[in-house]
């Protein structure tokens, strides 16, 4: 399994700026379908920084709240870290 995180910036940029909550919808039910699979996810430190706007805040704690894990082994093992490498992180300490 492979699974792509996303941060907060994410979040907060694609509600305020092209995919609002109330503007595209589609975004936000193919972020919550993709985490149920297991394909994008994020961490519950994300989760606890999105505290504005009030509305996107309701959406993680509600429908996108299969998005954020917990940070253990089975979620570092399956990351996809952010480089240009695309290299998975027990790589990236070599």
């Amino acid at each position: 399994m492979r699974l792509h995180l996303i941060d907060t910036d994410v979040f907060i940029r694609a509600n305020r700026e092209h995919y609002g909550l109330d503007y595209c919808p589609a975004f936000w039910d193919w972020l919550g379908f993709h985490g149920q699979a297991g394909n994008v996810g994020s961490v519950v430190a994300v989760l606890d920084e999105i505290r504005y706007p009030v509305e996107l805040k309701q959406w993680a704690l509600g429908p996108g709240r299969q998005l954020f894990r917990r940070v253990d082994a089975d979620v570092m093992a399956a990351a996809i870290c952010g480089t240009s490498e695309r290299r998975r992180p027990e790589e990236l300490a070599e």
